[in-house]
């Protein structure tokens, strides 16, 4: 439990650090300061639990504005919270052994981990991510080649690196759906995570630390509800990385991240960052008893496995998120993270492009006119914007009137109550679209 929990903590100050310390609230506070108790003392389930439960009130206080990570993180939140009530309440005591409750959670967590490498894969079957001049993997691989003097850069390099980040992502989902390529699995999902943490992307960084605390949970290490007697070397190390992280917290709580960049101390946390996931990960398969151990974490037979509902439903509900963009759902926050992936208007998935959507909301709309500013800044850039979008901005300024167009008709609509009752509050938090809707040369990589 250590290690999924150090790596968990250790991906959530990673987020706190990217994304939040510009403009930090009290939740974000609270949640660094649960996230570095559970760095400290990561055998406690109670730390890791309430960690959870404050990623979980950050999150919804932040949607729908936030990163796929983030949002996967808090499925997995959800996770742990359900596994800490199936394990604490039937034992009647706030801490339960620690190997019943991460085989508890494991078993949903693993199965959510494969179906987000599943969906991420998915996604980019599409024509605008195997043309390498629009390709997010060619895009990514020249940021970091310009890094370096080493790296080839030709059109036959790009073809290869657009194949060979869709095999990888495959070839992940395989290896740990197999018991006995598990730990093939584990070792491929940390060197492709590993490489994407050097790319100079700030969102990238805290995925590849998410992925290393989740892949964890497919090696097989044992555990125990003892805390150390004394104060070990790692305990030490671990509380040396607290302080400084907090110092930094304290001193550039207000700056972006870009910000921290510029500062040789930030750039050395996160390269001792990246060696303490090296080291956990290492110490994980060095402690199982062979590499052939490697496999699942397996149920001892004092801990018969029952199957229950939330083996199944978690994974569900990674899986739908991954799918809103085919159902005419959101296209934002469904895992489709540098995919090229487009699906309103004229979709370019290679397998689902004719398929028709049950919702309407990413239907292409064009701007003929209008009285409010916003909208008229489409109509002059002549720029398609999302049926979702535009029931939006009529909710959110009551007196905005437009004239517009669908993409596949020839119809002027002019705006009214229908347009408005179809968005509400509830929506705008659960769904997001992208802002606009491109097309060819204009659809270049877009987060």
């Amino acid at each position: 439990m250590a290690t999924f929990s150090l790596l968990w903590a250790l991906s959530l100050v990673v987020h706190i650090w990217q994304y939040s310390l510009r403009e930090p609230s009290l939740s974000t506070w609270a949640l660094l300061s649960a996230a570095c108790l559970v760095f400290l003392f990561p055998r406690n389930a109670l730390l890791l639990v309430l960690t959870a439960s404050i990623q979980l009130i950050h999150l919804f206080q932040s949607l729908p504005y936030v990163a796929n990570s983030w949002l996967f993180t808090g499925f997995a939140g959800l996770t742990i919270l359900w596994g800490y009530f199936v394990c604490a309440v039937p034992s009647k005591t706030p801490l339960p052994e620690n190997q019943l409750f991460l085989r508890t959670i494991a078993i949903p967590l693993r199965a959510e981990t494969i179906v987000l490498y599943f969906i991420s894969a998915f996604h980019k079957l599409n024509q605008d991510f195997f043309n390498p001049d629009l390709s997010c993997a060619v895009k990514l691989y020249r940021s970091y080649a310009e890094l370096t003097s080493f790296l080839p850069q030709s059109v036959t390099t790009e073809h290869g690196v657009i194949l060979a980040a869709v095999l990888t992502e495959f070839s992940i989902v395989i290896c740990l759906s197999i018991p006995r390529w598990r730990w093939g699995g584990v070792i491929l999902a940390f060197v492709f995570h590993y490489f994407l943490s050097l790319i100079p992307l700030v969102s990238l960084h805290s995925f590849s630390f998410l992925m290393y605390a989740m892949t964890s949970l497919f090696l097989k290490t044992e555990g125990t509800n003892e805390a150390p007697r004394h104060a070990s070397p790692m305990f030490i190390f671990r509380l040396f990385l607290v302080v400084v992280f907090l110092a930094f917290a304290v001193s550039y709580s207000g700056l972006n991240f870009f910000d921290f960049q510029r500062h040789t101390l930030s750039i050395f946390a996160r390269i001792v960052g990246l060696l303490f996931c090296v080291l956990l990960l290492s110490r994980a398969i060095l402690r199982s008893r062979s590499l052939r151990a490697l496999k699942v974490l397996r149920e001892h037979e004092s801990i018969p496995y029952t199957f229950r509902w939330a083996h199944v439903f978690f994974p569900a509900l990674v899986l739908l998120n991954g799918l809103q963009p085919y159902l005419g759902l959101s296209t934002g926050r469904s895992f489709s993270m540098y995919s090229n992936l487009r699906t309103e208007a004229a979709p370019n998935h290679f397998l689902l492009r004719g398929i028709p959507q049950a919702f309407k909301f990413q239907n292409g709309v064009r701007i003929i006119s209008s009285n409010d500013a916003e909208l008229r800044s489409y109509s002059e850039r002549n720029l398609l914007i999302p049926y979702f979008n535009l029931q939006k901005i009529l909710f959110t300024h009551p007196d905005a009137e437009a004239t517009y167009l669908f993409y596949d008709s020839n119809t002027p609509q002019q705006t009214g109550e229908q347009e408005r009752d179809g968005y509400s509050t509830v929506l705008g938090k659960i769904l997001l679209m992208r802002e606009t809707i491109l097309f060819g040369q204009e659809n270049r990589c877009r987060h």
